[in-house]
């Protein structure tokens, strides 16, 4: 199991997702954890990759001072679309039944999925 979320942590921290959502998963559905210990664990390994990466920017900024750690026109891009999918999902979490939310989460990953396979 170790191996396994060490594996997880480090392809979504190389990633820049956190992996919040894959760990939490792994830890409640593989070792029987209850939501509240699975998420803090999960938040614990959350930090100590976000540090480890941390760590590596530094290391690269030292050899490179013109490395920027942050793409700042993709952060412009970005930022208003999660404000406004954010500010959706919770007009829709509070309007419609959890079970509607469920099968909209599955389709929009499906989605995904198909997209990403046919490129």
């Amino acid at each position: 199991m170790i191996i396994l979320l060490a594996f997880t942590s480090t392809f979504t921290s190389a990633s820049g997702i956190g992996g919040g959502a894959i760990n939490s998963v792994l830890l409640m559905y593989l070792n029987n954890f209850s939501p509240k210990k699975a998420f803090s664990i999960s938040n614990f390994i959350i930090l100590s990759s976000s540090i480890a990466v941390f760590y590596i920017g530094i290391k690269i900024k030292e050899e490179n001072p013109n490395y920027s750690f942050v793409d700042y026109d993709v952060i412009s891009v970005f930022v208003p679309m999660l404000a406004i999918g954010g500010k959706i999902g919770q007009t829709l979490l509070m309007i419609l039944p959890a079970i509607f939310l469920n099968i909209l989460l599955f389709v929009n990953i499906i989605y995904g999925i198909i997209s990403y396979f046919l490129k």
